[in-house]
């Protein structure tokens, strides 16, 4: 982060001023009258000036009338050239102006001192998805042609994954920010549940719009996608499945996110919704809905109320085109509908997943201390919370033309678990759940987990 530098003030024992006098210099510095002269970046090199000086339009620097408000807005303009992420350092220096055009007395000259990022990154991290840790092996070329472009070539190597992809990313600043990105993808991913193996190759170009809650991106996704059988024994009913197929896709997905922490939210609700149609070329046509909703609520200090409901519904256009086992829904898991194995919930072959059109879910959580514990806010007992839980679901394989005459069996065949847990913050960006989970209400073919179970990832309900 930058520092702000300024005149120093005439030395002065602090023994000199009680507690009152302090308020009063500092209030007396804050609206003294103050006037921006002059707006100085140093350190530019290969960044164009046009999206620095759009930057820095976007601020009120130059409306300031008091100190207070020109130090508030010297930080305003440094996050906005932070927000440009070509720069990995912005200082700021605050000084009289002088010069036949200052202002007489309290006109001040802002010089924002920039370092900009290296022209190549490269590193290896680790990330974490749904019950699967992942090495990364990346490189990047930031600010690429001096207006915030990015080119990156990634390799990641997961427990159940494996993918290569080049990825260009073109940022639109403004009022409202928006990004335009293009993928060439190459991935595997295995389907334990279902006895398959899923290989993808092709084409994603995406263009998001950033508001401050609220992402939207409209997605076209041109795959070559292969299903394989895991072994000898994978039943003939996922075999009726392998092989190749073209996906053409348009998929629009919006979200907005109103909670305090993402992995332990306080307060604040949650709510994504996305619309897929596939059928643009290729032999694979459908469309896809899905929406997600959370409320967190706190009951009292620490004690969070929080309720969730998630569904989708999945139809084709017609027989010409139709879906394959990679576009279905899958049900079940330590972070969705607890008490069950990952997607082990609904129609099966053999023990093998098949998935289904149609889906929903609820969980309610009550999340508390953990006893003997006094948490506050940022501290390490905070990544902690005793979970109390119950979860609700059904998957089922109906066509969408019968949905009006078979919503009962959605009800009918209902799947209800509940438990006692432990929930964890991991490294602030994950979250791990050990349950004593109850499966109360399951069919014959379920895979269920009662006692203990653990599941970490970063996406819940």
């Amino acid at each position: 982060m930058g520092q702000v530098q300024a005149k120093e003030m005439p030395k002065q024992s602090f023994d000199e001023f009680d507690d009152d006098s302090d308020d009063a210099l500092l209030s007396h510095v804050i609206e003294a009258p103050a006037r921006v002269d002059r707006v100085k970046v140093e350190g530019v090199g290969r960044t164009y000036d046009d999206i620095i000086t759009d930057s820095i339009k976007q601020t009120e620097i130059f409306k300031s009338s008091t100190f207070g408000q020109v130090i508030l807005q010297c930080h305003e303009v440094r996050n906005q050239l932070e927000r440009l992420q070509c720069f990995q350092g912005v200082q700021i220096e605050v000084d009289a102006s002088d010069g036949p055009d200052a202002t007489p007395d309290h006109g001040y000259e802002i010089t924002f001192r920039v370092k900009e990022l290296k022209r190549y990154r490269a590193g290896v991290t680790t990330t974490v998805g749904n019950n699967e840790g992942s090495l990364v092996v990346w490189g990047k070329l930031p600010n690429l042609y001096g207006r915030g472009e990015m080119a990156e070539l990634s390799y990641v190597y997961g427990t159940k994954s494996l993918l290569y992809n080049l990825t260009l990313r073109k940022p639109f600043f403004g009022p409202i920010d928006s990004i335009l990105s293009g993928t060439l993808l190459r991935q595997t991913n295995e389907m334990p549940a279902s006895s398959a193996k899923l290989s993808e190759q092709g084409l994603v170009l995406d263009y998001s719009i950033l508001f401050q809650k609220v992402k939207n991106s409209i997605e076209w996704n041109g795959l070559i996608r292969e299903i394989l059988p895991a072994s000898r024994d994978t039943p003939f009913a996922i075999r009726e499945s392998a092989g190749y197929t073209l996906k053409s896709s348009l998929k629009f997905t919006s979200a907005l996110d109103q909670r305090d922490d993402k992995i332990l939210p306080r307060q604040g609700r949650y709510c994504q919704g996305s619309v897929e149609f596939a059928g643009l070329g290729g032999d694979v046509g459908f469309q896809k809905y899905s929406g997600l909703y959370q409320v967190n609520y706190p009951l009292a200090s620490f004690i969070t109320a929080q309720a969730s409901v998630d569904a989708g519904i999945l139809g084709s256009f017609s027989q010409d085109k139709t879906f394959s086992l990679c576009d279905r829904f899958f049900l079940g898991g330590p972070l969705s509908l607890r008490g069950f194995s990952h997607y082990g919930i609904g129609p099966k072959s053999d023990g093998s997943s098949l998935g289904g059109t149609v889906y929903w879910q609820s969980a309610y959580h009550i999340y508390t201390p953990l006893p003997f514990t006094k948490p506050t806010k940022g501290s390490f007992s905070d990544n902690f919370r005793l979970n109390l839980f119950a979860n609700a679901g059904c998957i089922q394989d109906i066509n969408a033309s019968e949905l009006k005459d078979k919503w009962r069996r959605m009800g009918e065949q209902l799947r209800i678990s509940y438990g006692i847990g432990l929930a964890i913050r991991f490294a602030g960006l994950a979250r791990v759940e050990i349950n004593y989970c109850i499966p109360y209400s399951y069919q014959r073919d379920d895979s269920v987990v009662p006692g203990m179970q653990f599941g970490f990832g970063i996406t819940f309900i």
